[in-house]
């Protein structure tokens, strides 16, 4: 099985995602974890690309 083959094995087109995973919009996220306790972050943020592949019409994009 080639590469294209294995990612297309694996990504799911985006109408395949059940409705109660699917995002309704951007997240930002200022809270994270550290030693078990939940702290609030006041820094500035980065954009941050998710390595999940949403596919249309034989056309993924992440």
């Amino acid at each position: 099985m080639n590469f294209k083959d294995q990612l297309d094995a694996i990504f799911v087109e985006e109408s395949q995602i059940p409705q109660e995973f699917l995002l309704p919009e951007q997240i930002i996220q200022r809270e994270y974890l550290s030693n078990g306790e939940m702290k609030q972050w006041d820094g500035e943020l980065s954009e941050v690309s998710s390595p999940v592949c949403r596919c249309q019409r034989n056309c993924c994009f992440n």
